[in-house]
């Protein structure tokens, strides 16, 4: 697991920042868990490299969970930065991590995720869709 070069939280503006120097191209997750009194929070991933900057949405669910995969292309990234619009009343229960995946976890969350869609839906509609 890689450790941010710097974490700020600005009480002031309310926004969490954690970032990370120099990732090399792969597979990486980030995991974390932030409990708000908003429906859903916002955050952002931005990528930078002396190229160009690339920003993206962070997905974060109700339930205040953060587990996405993003994938850093050749020939790298310079500084990775992700930022959380916070409210007062948002609680950190477990901080950013961030990890470089291999390529047997990278296949293992990957296919979790699909096979969560196909095996969750009810059954009789299953079939019923089959039909």
């Amino acid at each position: 697991m890689f450790k941010p070069s710097k974490v700020n939280i600005d009480d002031k503006n309310l926004i969490f920042e954690a970032v990370w120097q120099n990732l090399t191209p792969g597979y990486y997750l980030i995991r974390g868990v932030f409990k708000s009194d908003r429906a859903l929070c916002d955050g952002r991933i931005i990528l930078k490299s002396s190229e160009q900057e690339f920003t993206s949405v962070l997905p974060i669910l109700r339930s205040g969970r953060i587990n996405h995969i993003i994938k850093i292309g050749h020939p790298g990234v310079d500084l990775l930065i992700i930022q959380i619009l916070l409210t007062p009343n948002t609680v950190i229960h477990k901080e950013i991590s961030f990890k470089k995946l291999n390529s047997l976890e990278r296949f293992a969350h990957f296919y979790r995720r699909i096979f969560g869609v196909y095996f969750s839906k009810n059954r009789l509609r299953w079939n019923c869709a089959i039909i």
